[in-house]
């Protein structure tokens, strides 16, 4: 008996012939060393058949010699040469090749290598349901393809024991021999193209899943009667790969038709359409749609509940998943409830050391971070940190991932030290551990930036968040969501230290990605928008970034409703911005729509209030309505000491608002002093005495003393000012407002001490710079026009204090001009 062979190597691949059978396993396993690969099983009588079946187009070279291959061959070479055997399947077919009808061909192509698979993508498919041997065929079961059971079983064990590279092997074999049979368009053929897509999803091949899947939907489609379960199951595999492949636009319509089909077939009881619907939610909630996903999992959560009860761990994982939609929309009452409601289901069934239980608590140690319950925060992620060590061990990436929650912890707390620590230690984990992937690595790498950022260690921050860009490019891609938000945190501690040009780009490219993934009215795009906003406002440029605020708070608004956290600081920051402009009036309403929205959201006592408050207590001011800024900035100073205690930094900023407020605009100089006082012990334990916000409080402690108009007081303050122009000097350099300010204090000192050229001398190097800085226009240029015309008048130097006073009286005439014009609407 001789069979059909073709070479494995390129070289012979065109060579054909025929050899003998065969008659051991040892021969076949040589033969195959030897490079000739079996590929059709039939006895050759006179020369070769005819319509011999090509190999299937799409195989490369072989695989190793280990691979699986050799076996199958021996396998299906064996059931023809044994003669019984060859009898019976003669006797199925009803045919011969003696009686002058072509035999059917059975193909079997060679294995493909593997394309190694990428660690870190944006969602990894699942292990793929292989379709399971379908007869399709009109008139039934064809017995020429019997065979094509046993190599679908081969198939299915393969898929079951992961190894991809033989199953594929298999299902390639099925599909040229079904495509011959039936021609390239039947349903059969769908399925097997499924299965393969399925395989090359999960080994990283994703040109080749895109193309199978592509062609199984087609087929699909093409139909007369068409299966639509199995099409839900084409378009669920395409979408979960295009999401793979961060193309969520294409995959949401397949994600739909799927779960529209579901919905109509299965029963509303089903708890694998519980799971789809979930499935579907979930894809919504990485895109951040969250109010589909809610809806989503919402009814996932009802076809549960109906089919298992509510002490059930799908139950109450939904309940999870739902808890989580609900803190991204800041439903943080709603998420809490979900949360508290799950773990008590799971304790029940699982127990209350459970590993199990992680997600759930590290979620409620989110929440209650986000609340400002820090105390509360840090106790969950112990528990959570102690459950992962006695379960998994101290070095496990769940136990890094504890570790990681309790220095975030930390870092609200501003214990910098300790929050470094565990953010480096949970790293060293994630590097360490050969199964753990590139994402955790920069997840910890991000809290390891805000920790620089926090304390102004910018070049430290800048360089992590560089790696973290690189890292998700080479892993995400270029254009990926992920890396247009580390873009947008690059370009943020650029402008933190006032190096625009390299801010901007960065922007701009977060922008055009969020744009080209989410399109052009959604809320990733409005995050940009207002990046955009704030960069135009750090260069001063208000009326465009006032512009881009409006957009982007038109879009969010719309997006996510009127009270979002980012609907709040969008007008928290064009309140800001319209403030700058002198538009009081306009800035009022925006920042207290901000407060309110605030309010609503997160309640009366939330430390995102803070900010807010000030702000809007500065446009009090600037109103003139002094009165209704301090219960403000008295009710930010009360929420952080509640929620930061007495001695945190964000107490101090809070102190020192309130106290500007009392001795500008309330002449209340004792009380100012004295939160000065309290404001400086905490900012110099903090940042060390050479801090540029420690040259603040010193300054304007030294400023409370002379206001009171006690000179012996006033005088001891000469250590304050000098200390606070040294640090200025070298945080800012010599052209700086801050600095002019420190030599306007001396100045003034100077005066008082009867130093009466030094005075002189730094109140002339102070109008130097302040003009330079601002202008000759300026209201802080016309602020120190006036301190040297008094200086000059008060020493009787009159006709010097003249060409002064000049500057000012003009300036003054200007600013009435066009407060004039204001009122007029010209």
């Amino acid at each position: 008996m001789k069979f059909k062979y073709r070479a494995k190597d390129k070289e012979a691949l065109a060579q054909q012939g025929f050899i003998e059978a065969p008659s051991s396993q040892e021969a076949l396993d040589q033969l195959y060393q030897d490079g000739l690969t079996v590929i059709s099983l039939e006895e050759v009588k006179d020369g070769e058949p005819e319509n011999f079946a090509p190999a299937h187009p799409g195989m490369t070279a072989a695989a190793s010699g280990t691979s699986a291959y050799p076996k199958i061959i021996v396998w299906v070479v064996l059931l023809v040469s044994l003669p019984a055997l060859a009898l019976l399947i003669l006797s199925k077919r009803g045919k011969s090749s003696s009686d002058g009808k072509k035999p059917e061909k059975t193909v079997i192509a060679s294995p493909v290598k593997e394309t190694p698979k990428p660690s870190f993508v944006g969602v990894t498919p699942a292990p793929a349901k292989h379709a399971g041997s379908i007869d399709l065929s009109p008139q039934g079961k064809d017995p020429a393809l019997d065979i094509t059971e046993d190599l679908d079983g081969k198939a299915r064990e393969h898929m079951d024991a992961r190894d991809y590279l033989a199953a594929e092997t298999v299902y390639l074999h099925i599909l040229d021999l079904k495509t011959t049979r039936y021609g390239p368009m039947h349903p059969q053929v769908a399925v097997v193209l499924k299965s393969l897509a399925d395989i090359y999803a999960i080994i990283g091949r994703y040109d080749e899943a895109e193309s199978f899947y592509r062609r199984a939907l087609n087929i699909e489609d093409s139909l007369a009667e068409k299966d639509e379960i199995r099409i839900a199951g084409v378009c669920a595999g395409l979408a979960e790969l295009y999401v793979a492949l961060n193309r969520p636009l294409e995959a949401e319509p397949l994600f739909e038709r799927s779960l529209s089909i579901k919905r109509s077939r299965l029963s509303g009881k089903d708890p694998a359409l519980a799971a789809y619907i979930r499935e579907v939610a979930d894809f919504y909630r990485s895109q951040e749609k969250f109010q589909q996903a809610e809806d989503l999992y919402r009814e996932s959560l009802m076809v549960y509940t109906e089919a298992l009860g509510e002490q059930n761990i799908e139950t109450a994982s939904t309940l999870e998943y739902l808890g989580t939609v609900y803190f991204r929309e800041e439903k943080f009452k709603d998420a809490r409830s979900a949360w508290e409601k799950a773990l008590a289901v799971k304790e029940g069934l699982l127990g209350s050391s459970s590993a199990g239980l992680s997600p759930l608590l590290k979620g409620l140690g989110e929440l209650s971070l986000a609340e400002g319950r820090l105390s509360d925060a840090e106790k969950l992620y112990q528990r959570l940190m102690a459950i992962a060590e006695q379960a998994l061990g101290a070095r496990h990436p769940d136990t890094a991932k504890a570790a990681e929650g309790l220095g975030e912890v930390y870092l609200a707390q501003e214990k910098f030290g300790n929050a470094e620590k565990l953010l480096l230690h949970a790293l060293d984990i994630y590097r360490t551990e050969a199964s753990n992937s590139e994402k955790n690595q920069v997840s910890v790498m991000e809290k390891l930036v805000k920790l620089y950022k926090r304390q102004e260690q910018y070049p430290e921050a800048i360089d992590l968040c560089t790696q973290v860009l690189a890292t998700q490019e080479e892993y995400l891609g270029k254009e990926h969501a992920d890396v247009a938000a580390s873009l947008s945190m690059l370009a943020s501690l650029y402008m933190a230290q006032e190096d625009y040009s390299r801010a901007e780009p960065l922007v701009r490219r977060a922008l055009d990605i969020r744009r080209k993934l989410f399109g052009e009215y959604t809320a990733q795009t409005a995050k940009s928008l207002k990046d955009l906003a704030d960069y135009y406002s750090s260069q001063k440029d208000y009326a465009q970034a006032v512009s881009l605020y409006k957009d982007a708070l038109m879009v969010q608004e719309g997006a996510l409703g009127p009270y979002h956290a980012d609907v709040a600081d969008i007008l928290n920051n064009l309140g800001a911005a319209c403030y700058s402009q002198g538009r009081l009036v306009e800035a009022e309403t925006y920042l207290r729509r901000s407060l309110q929205a605030k309010e609503y959201n997160k309640g009366n006592n939330h430390p995102d209030l803070i900010i807010t408050l000030h702000n809007l207590g500065l446009a009090y001011e600037a109103i003139g309505r002094p009165q209704d800024a301090e219960p403000l900035y008295r009710r930010a100073l009360a929420i952080s000491e509640q929620h930061f205690g007495a001695s945190h930094t964000k107490t101090a900023e809070s102190m020192m608002a309130l106290g500007m407020l009392l001795q500008e605009r309330l002449k209340l100089y004792s009380e100012a002093a004295d939160l000065y006082k309290r404001a400086l012990a905490i900012t110099e334990g903090a940042f060390g005495d050479e801090d540029a916000r420690v040259a603040v409080c010193l300054y304007r402690l030294g400023e409370s003393f002379r206001l009171q108009g006690d000179k012996a007081r006033f005088l001891e303050t000469e250590p304050f000012y000098k200390k606070a122009a040294s640090i200025m000097e070298k945080k800012y350099g010599t052209i700086s407002y801050q600095y002019a300010l420190c030599l306007g204090g001396l100045a003034e000192l100077n005066y008082v001490k009867g130093n009466f050229a030094e005075a002189e001398n730094l109140l002339v190097q102070d109008l130097q710079i302040v003009e330079k800085v601002f202008g000759a226009e300026h209201s802080n240029t016309i602020t120190v026009l006036r301190n040297i015309a008094k200086f000059y008048s008060d020493i009787g130097e009159y006709a010097q204090a003249e060409p002064y006073n000049q500057r000012i009286r003009a300036a003054d005439l200007k600013a009435m001009d066009a407060a004039v014009k204001s009122l007029s609407g010209q």
